[in-house]
């Protein structure tokens, strides 16, 4: 899982030696600062990794929502997005793990 400030997405996955064989979760958000010369961190970690198992997931709910997802009787839920389908069941599958209820939003 990748949780670092976005605009370090690069340098960190270059320094760490990820591989293309890696399912990467990304769970940065580019709102301030971008990953320059990307718009997204996912583009940063495709770059620096030439992985094709890129999974955004945990990058949109606060910590204390991962701490405890529950509400209640209810859970929180928890959105994934990503082109390879064997990392997004992966993913899901430990959010779901986690707690959440977990919603595919596409590529």
């Amino acid at each position: 899982m990748f949780a670092v400030p976005s605009s370090a997405a690069y340098e960190v996955a270059k320094e760490i030696g990820l591989t293309g064989d890696v399912v990467l979760i990304d769970a940065m958000n580019a709102v301030f600062r971008k990953p320059e010369p990307y718009n997204r961190t996912s583009e940063a970690l495709h770059a620096a990794t030439d992985s094709k198992r890129i999974v955004k997931c945990f990058n949109w709910i606060g910590a204390e929502n991962i701490d405890n997802p529950h509400y209640g009787d209810e859970n929180a839920d928890m959105l994934l997005s990503g082109e390879n389908l064997q990392a997004k069941a992966l993913v899901k599958k430990l959010a779901e793990d986690c707690g959440f209820r977990v919603f595919d939003i596409g590529a």
